[in-house]
C-alpha cells in the first residue's frame, strides 16, 4: 500500500511538473502572440501611412501634370501668335 501512494505521489509530482511546464509554455506563447499582434498593429499603421502619404504625392502629380498642360497650351498659343507676327513683319 506504501509503495502504491508513493508511486501515486511521484505520478502527482510529475503532473505538476507537466503542469507547470504546460503554464510556462502558454505563457511564453501568449507574449509571442501579444508581441505579433503589436508588430501587425504597426505595420497597419504604417501603411496607412504610406497610402496617405502616396495619396498626397499622386495629387501633387497630377496637379503639376495639369500645370504643365496648361503651360504647354499657353505655348503652344504663343507659339502661333510668333508665327503670325512673324509672318506679318515678313510681308512689311
Amino acid at each position: 500500500r506504501e509503495d502504491r501512494i508513493a508511486a501515486l505521489e511521484a505520478e502527482l509530482d510529475l503532473t505538476c511538473k507537466d503542469l507547470s511546464t504546460a503554464r510556462s509554455e502558454s505563457n511564453q506563447f501568449a507574449e509571442k502572440y501579444r508581441n505579433a499582434e503589436a508588430t501587425i498593429s504597426t505595420l497597419r499603421q504604417e501603411q496607412e501611412n504610406n497610402a496617405v502619404v502616396f495619396k498626397m504625392h499622386f495629387s501633387e502629380l497630377i496637379s503639376k501634370e495639369d500645370i504643365i498642360k496648361k503651360q504647354a497650351e499657353e505655348i503652344e498659343k504663343l507659339k502661333g501668335i510668333l508665327e503670325v507676327l512673324q509672318g506679318n513683319k515678313a510681308q512689311e
